[in-house]
């Protein structure tokens, strides 16, 4: 019976409690507290690949790099989003080893720097709208600008440094993510969207920009399934998305919405979910355990 394969995502802020300082202590203890709940699907020797987004991780990382221009060679974003890649691959595989050791259970787990091409000519570099990174005076944003940074005003909260966010196209390390899974290694892959890369002929060039989390997370399960539904769906959100969640006025994305792209709620960049993507998760996971262990769908 060939085993089941299950993507599993986590945002970046499932590292940090709400209106909490991020550490590097408490990123260790909200992601063995997050993985803890995938244990029916660690028992059950699932294919199981993790993937996570790095929104706050990668704004510490450009805090960084704009305190040392001068003092140190300067990181460029895509890089920025590698060594985010790093940061909570280890964090993540570390804890998963503790997790996995609190129940008797020892696996093998390999954590994948993930690149993922995309179009250089896509209009997303024609206007970045991802805003990234901390808020500044507008004194301090005139000098990024001088420095070569984007920025834009953000909603009177002061300014912030945008980019662009185009879409996924390809994932370079798919086939050795599914080579890994086969082998029963739980994979850890495609951080934060993955790290944006062109084709230049035969080679790959790194390039400034952010690649959102669950549509290379859609894109990766087409990959390794070969289902056209999930390519579908990786359109779909991806259209939808781009045509109803962005502020036309400042670009930001609103974080709330009706079904038929109305703004139902105007806050941008808030610390808390919406109180209905927990019961449908764990309404989801239950089905997945069933399914598994051929239960009966409406038991």
């Amino acid at each position: 019976m060939q085993q089941q394969r299950v993507v599993v995502a986590l945002g970046g802020n499932a590292f940090a409690a709400p209106q909490q300082r991020l550490t590097m202590a408490g990123q260790f203890e909200f992601a063995r507290q997050a993985l803890a709940q995938l244990r029916p699907l660690l028992e059950l020797e699932f294919q199981v690949l993790i993937t996570h987004g790095n929104g706050p991780q990668v704004g510490f990382e450009l805090i960084r790099v704009e305190a040392a221009l001068g003092q140190a060679y300067a990181v460029p974003l895509d890089v920025c989003v590698a060594e985010s890649e790093g940061e909570l691959g280890y964090v993540l595989t570390q804890s998963l080893h503790e997790v996995l050791a609190q129940f008797g259970r020892s696996r093998p787990i390999a954590s994948l720097l993930t690149q993922v091409v995309v179009d250089a000519s896509d209009p997303a570099f024609a206007e970045p709208t991802k805003p990234i990174g901390g808020f500044y005076s507008e004194a301090q944003a005139d000098e990024l600008r001088r420095k070569g940074f984007q920025v834009r005003e953000d909603a009177g909260r002061g300014y912030r440094r945008v980019v662009p966010s185009p879409r996924p196209l390809e994932i370079i390390e798919a086939p050795v993510i599914r080579q890994l899974l086969e082998l029963g290694i739980i994979v850890i892959a495609a951080g934060g969207g993955g790290i944006p890369v062109v084709r230049c002929g035969e080679t790959l060039r790194g390039i400034e920009a952010v690649v959102d989390k669950d549509l290379t997370a859609a894109l990766l399960a087409h990959h390794l399934t070969g289902r056209q539904d999930y390519l579908d769906w990786h359109r779909q959100i991806h259209d939808w998305a781009y045509a109803h969640f962005p502020d036309p006025r400042h670009g930001e994305w609103f974080g709330y919405l009706h079904r038929d792209g109305r703004i139902s709620n105007t806050l941008k960049g808030n610390l808390w979910k919406s109180f209905f993507h927990h019961p449908r998760a764990l309404w989801y996971c239950w089905r997945l355990v069933d399914s598994a262990l051929g239960a009966p769908a409406n038991t």
